[in-house]
């Protein structure tokens, strides 16, 4: 994978690199936030020292209980916007990184995968890149369904969970793939042979506008299917 990487990526480093801040507060403000919020909803931290164990695990994904009040509803809402997040994050990494193997050229997206373009392109598509993305989303709901697997136990959470992640994650990606090929520049240099993100004069257009930067269309894809999966969660399963 690492000579694959080599060959594709603008921004490989030998022995992996380090996150940057722009990266980390790409993945991580958002659900900071969302998780703050579903917290408030159900009173803050108080909440957490009043019901322990069970009783606090149940409040943070309740599903179609008629007793649950507002606040519990909307802390849910939260939570799985949170979960929705990450699910997309990983969905997108896993496509990314394990997409390249793929042994056919990927195809793009915004063409209804008529167009092969090189690897490593932004909005490019690949079998073998939509089942990583499934895969990202579950190891990314995984941690979820284990938390609640230890809290209380209960099934459907745990299926819920890892559902949300399957499907965050692929729906993620897709999301992630169509700005991607739309809004993130694309280029294939002839002198480094390989995909890079600025246009310049030895570069040749592939596909989208230099608008946002790789970290850019991370937030606001992930964003979207958040906001997306909360407010459906909200309106059509609570």
């Amino acid at each position: 994978q690492g000579d694959v990487k080599r060959r594709v990526d603008e921004h490989f480093k030998e022995g992996g690199g380090l996150r940057d801040f722009v990266q980390v507060m790409a993945n991580g403000l958002v659900p900071t936030l969302l998780a703050a919020a579903s917290l408030y909803s159900l009173g803050g931290l108080s909440f957490i020292v009043d019901n322990v164990g069970g009783e606090f695990a149940e409040a943070i994904i309740s599903i179609g209980n008629s007793s649950s009040d507002s606040a519990t509803k909307v802390a849910s809402a939260f939570a799985v916007a949170f979960l929705s997040y990450f699910s997309c994050c990983g969905g997108d990494t896993f496509a990314s990184e394990l997409g390249v193997l793929s042994k056919s050229k990927p195809r793009l997206i915004t063409t209804f995968c008529r167009k092969e373009v090189e690897p490593g392109t932004n909005g490019g598509v690949s079998i073998l890149g939509v089942f990583a993305s499934i895969l990202g989303g579950l190891v990314a709901a995984s941690g979820w369904a284990l938390g609640a697997f230890i809290t209380f136990g209960t099934q459907i959470e745990i299926f819920l969970a890892l559902g949300i992640g399957a499907v965050g994650g692929l729906f993620g990606s897709f999301v992630d793939s169509v700005l991607g090929a739309t809004i993130q520049y694309s280029g294939y240099c002839s002198e480094r042979k390989k995909v890079v993100s600025k246009p310049e004069p030895t570069v040749t257009k592939i596909s989208g506008l230099e608008i946002l930067s790789n970290s850019g269309v991370n937030v606001v894809s992930a964003s979207f299917i958040a906001f997306a999966f909360g407010a459906a969660f909200y309106y059509f399963i609570l």
